[in-house]
């Protein structure tokens, strides 16, 4: 498995940036084995998805199409090899090469480099208001994005508890910690947030934040489609299905 670039290579201009992509992938070349856990790549073995995420994480080409993406990747000729998912050094790009990274680019939820609160609240704040969560109980402030962002994170986590950690959060959402706090307790006592396992602090290294899942369930079918394709999501209803699981379960119990 070929592991993330260092945090300073994003900091590197776009060209030595590419040039440094195409070295770490053909020095640590494994076949069929590019793919990181939660990656949600093609599952093919193909290094198109590696790219992608890696080139998305740039702040170059954070918000860019795939079409400057490729036009920036077919910069280097060491990416065709690359590209070829075969540990050899072809210089050419072909037609295969260039789909499958166009068909990766748009399967990219958190590029490399990208906290995922972050990849989140940029699609929380190009939402039209009618998407925004809102439960029965009027609250205050902005507690609709808050419980919007969980969503997102639950979309993009699956079948799994998310991490709302308060100084993130806080700092993507531009509030204090308490503020951020305060949003999780609602979401509990709104009955949309479950509480999957509490935070554990230990003096120096170890500490747990804690973690929870997002009762999409709760929500109108249309809302979380539109949440997900907004984010270039596509809604499995076997995860609608697994949220639900988990609170009746926690009820039962």
């Amino acid at each position: 498995m070929i592991g993330d670039l260092p945090p300073e290579a994003f900091d590197l201009p776009l060209d030595a940036f590419i040039a440094r992509l195409a070295t770490h992938v053909l020095e640590e070349y494994i076949p069929s084995d590019i793919e990181t856990e939660g990656s949600a790549g093609s599952g093919d073995g193909s290094n198109s998805f590696y790219v992608a995420r890696a080139l998305k994480g740039h702040p170059d080409l954070r918000h860019a199409g795939a079409d400057q993406a490729a036009d920036a990747l077919m910069s280097n000729e060491r990416m065709a090899a690359v590209l070829s998912d075969m540990p050899s050094m072809r210089i050419e790009f072909t037609e295969d090469d260039l789909v499958a990274f166009y068909a990766a680019w748009e399967r990219v939820r958190v590029p490399m480099n990208v906290d995922p609160v972050e990849a989140a609240m940029d699609v929380v704040s190009s939402l039209p208001p009618e998407l925004l969560l809102h439960t029965v109980k009027r609250r205050p402030g902005r507690y609709p994005k808050f419980l919007t962002l969980a969503a997102l994170l639950q979309l993009l986590v699956a079948q799994g508890p998310i991490l709302l950690p308060c100084r993130k959060v806080g700092h993507h959402m531009g509030c204090e910690l308490n503020t951020v706090s305060t949003w999780a307790n609602w979401g509990r006592d709104d009955g949309v947030l479950l509480l999957a396992r509490e935070h554990s602090f230990r003096s120096g290294a170890g500490s747990r934040a804690s973690e929870y899942v997002m009762g999409l369930h709760q929500w109108e079918g249309r809302v979380i489609r539109g949440i997900a394709e907004a984010a270039g999501i596509r809604l499995k209803p076997e995860l609608i299905d697994w949220t639900r699981a988990q609170f009746e379960l926690r009820v039962e119990t």
